[in-house]
């Protein structure tokens, strides 16, 4: 047993860990979108999207990077089934402002370069597979296995 939690407790600061790296990017990218040319170009509506993705990612990131200090300070570096299923509550939290952020990221993006129809299209549809993914999927293979 205590080597199942252990495994656990590993992997799940691993996949944090991952986790935190796609969101530094995109923290990133929309830190340095506003100081481009194009982004005085952007309709007023279109560059409060894109603050408010900023915000949400940076939700994302403050969420997924609790589980390291928590490990730390408030288990003491322990294996414990009550860190296992904090780590599943905070990056459950943290996957939603995620894939929010990153359908109105895509929304900015095609805007830019094509027209508002196919932008709504692209970020909704983005926002939809994502949490379909990350939540669907667990809910689609439990009902799977329960039958």
């Amino acid at each position: 047993m205590a080597t199942s939690l252990k495994h656990k407790t590993q992997n799940a600061l691993d996949e944090a860990r991952t986790l935190i790296l796609g969101v530094q990017i995109f923290v990133g990218a929309l830190f340095r979108a506003v100081f481009e040319p194009g982004f005085q170009r952007l309709d007023t509506i279109s560059k409060n999207l894109l603050i408010c993705a900023l915000g949400l990612f940076l939700l994302s990131l403050t969420l997924l990077v609790l589980p390291a200090p928590y490990h730390h300070l408030v288990v003491r570096n322990r294996e414990t089934e009550e860190f296992n299923r904090f780590v599943v509550k905070v990056m459950f939290a943290g996957l939603i402002p995620f894939a929010l952020s990153l359908g109105i990221s895509l929304y900015i993006g095609t805007l830019i370069v094509s027209g508002p129809s196919l932008a709504v299209l692209l970020g909704v549809s983005v926002t939809v597979l994502a949490l379909f993914f990350w939540y669907g999927m667990g809910l689609v293979t439990r009902g799977a296995k329960s039958r």
